[in-house]
C-alpha cells in the first residue's frame, strides 16, 4: 500500500511540473523548447531564426536566358578585424522572400581610429566557396576561400603575422552590383596565412591567405557603408 501511495505521489508531482513549465517559460522567456504535445501547436516563442515562413516563388526561379555569371572574382576585397568593429549590421529575423533570407540591414560602425582595409590581389586569385556540413536537421555552411598577395616583403610578412591569429570579416564585391559578406559577430572568419617561395621562376612567390567561417547562410548580402581610412564607400542602393 505504501509503495502504491509513493508511486501515485510521484506521478502527481510529475504532472504538476509538466503543467507548470510552459507557464514559467512563457513568463520568464527562459528559452526552453517545450514539445507541441505539451503546449499545443503554437509552442513557446524563441529567438531562433525560422525560415519555414518563406514562400517559394510562384514563378520559375533559377537561371534566366541572357544572364551572365562569369566564374571567379575581381581583384578587390575588404577586411575588418573582429576587435575593430563596434556595431554590426543586423539579420532579418522574419524574412518573407528568398533574397531577404541573406540580406543584412544597417552598417558596420568601427571603433575610433579603426577601418576596413582594402586588399588588392592579382587576377584569378580570390575565391569564396560554401560547403555544406552537418547532420540532417542541423546542417549549415562552411564558407571558405583564399586570396593571394605576391611578394615576401616586410609589409606582406607583417600582414601575415597580424592575421595569423586574428578573426574578422571579409567582403567581396560582385560585378552584378552587390557585396557578399562572410563572418559574423558570433561566427567570425578565421584567417590562416601561409607563405611560399616557389622553386622555379614561374612559381608563385608570396602569401596565400586562406579563411573560413561557419554560417547558416552561404554568405550574406551587405550593401551598407564600408569605412576606409580617408574615405567611405557609400551604400549600394
Amino acid at each position: 500500500m505504501k509503495n502504491s501511495k509513493s508511486i501515485l505521489t510521484i506521478l502527481l508531482m510529475t504532472i504538476s511540473f509538466v503543467l507548470m513549465v510552459p507557464a514559467a517559460a512563457s513568463m520568464f522567456d527562459i528559452g526552453i523548447n517545450i514539445p507541441d504535445f505539451f503546449v499545443g501547436a503554437s509552442g513557446v516563442s524563441t529567438a531562433v531564426m525560422v525560415l519555414t515562413g518563406i514562400a517559394l516563388p510562384t514563378t520559375p526561379t533559377g537561371y534566366t536566358d541572357g544572364e551572365e555569371h562569369m566564374g571567379g572574382n575581381g581583384v578587390t576585397a575588404y577586411i575588418a578585424l573582429l576587435s575593430d568593429i563596434s556595431t554590426w549590421p543586423t539579420e532579418n529575423n522574419a524574412p518573407t522572400t528568398l533574397s531577404q533570407a541573406v540580406l543584412l540591414s544597417g552598417n558596420f560602425s568601427m571603433a575610433a581610429g579603426k577601418y576596413f582595409v582594402k586588399v588588392l590581389v592579382p587576377a584569378n586569385s580570390l575565391t569564396d566557396d560554401s560547403e555544406g556540413q552537418g547532420e540532417p536537421g542541423g546542417r549549415s555552411f562552411k564558407n571558405k576561400g583564399v586570396f593571394k598577395l605576391p611578394g615576401k616583403d616586410a609589409e606582406n610578412r607583417g600582414l601575415a603575422r597580424r592575421l595569423n591569429n586574428a578573426r574578422g570579416v571579409i567582403i567581396i564585391p560582385n560585378d552584378q552590383g552587390y557585396r557578399i559578406l562572410y563572418g559574423s559577430e558570433h561566427h567570425p572568419v578565421q584567417f590562416m596565412p601561409s607563405g611560399q617561395s616557389g622553386s622555379n621562376a614561374a612559381d608563385f612567390r608570396g602569401f596565400e591567405y586562406a579563411w573560413e567561417s561557419d554560417s547558416h547562410a552561404p554568405g550574406h548580402t551587405y550593401n551598407g557603408t564600408i569605412a576606409l581610412s580617408g574615405s567611405t564607400l557609400p551604400v549600394i542602393s
